[in-house]
């Protein structure tokens, strides 16, 4: 699976519809280093760093800063992701690390803490919760006001 990455905001005059056409077909990056297909996507609150995921049972975790484009790291989750989050009100902390939440198959949401200064220490699963239902889940999001993450199973419920 692959993701491709476009410049929303290349054009010089942005309100003319021919602009946003020219700006969709101006790819900017792509990233292929997945083995299947890619579920799920996620920014750092910075921007410098793009984390997919997939149901290869990895997230693949990129430095997109000034076009650079380079993988840092390739962590194993051991099930097929359906979702990713970046946790931003704990996202940086002084080890400046990145803090992320995965959910997929097995119905398990796990925090993983992630060094960029770094990029060859390892990931760290630092949080694993099952969720009662033990339905595989399709998504997660997180919701920043109330700091919780919130995933959705193939029951069609969302799990708090």
């Amino acid at each position: 699976g692959s993701v491709r990455l476009w410049s929303l905001l290349a054009g010089q005059d942005k309100n003319k519809l021919d602009d946003i056409y020219r700006q969709y077909s101006n790819k900017h990056a792509e990233f292929n280093n997945h083995l299947s297909a890619v579920t799920a996507i996620a920014f750092s609150t910075s921007g410098n760093v793009l984390f997919t995921a997939g149901r290869d049972k990895v997230v693949n975790i990129w430095d997109i800063e000034d076009g650079i484009n380079e993988l840092l790291k390739t962590v194993p989750v051991y099930e097929s992701v359906e979702g990713v989050a970046i946790l931003p009100n704990a996202a940086l902390d002084n080890n400046n690390s990145i803090k992320f939440a995965t959910s997929g198959e097995k119905g398990i949401v796990r925090v993983w803490k992630y060094n960029i200064s770094d990029p060859r220490q390892q990931c760290t699963c630092i949080v694993t919760q099952q969720t009662e239902d033990k339905y595989p889940h399709l998504g997660l999001i997180y919701h920043a006001k109330t700091g919780r993450i919130i995933v959705s199973n193939q029951e069609n419920y969302l799990l708090f």
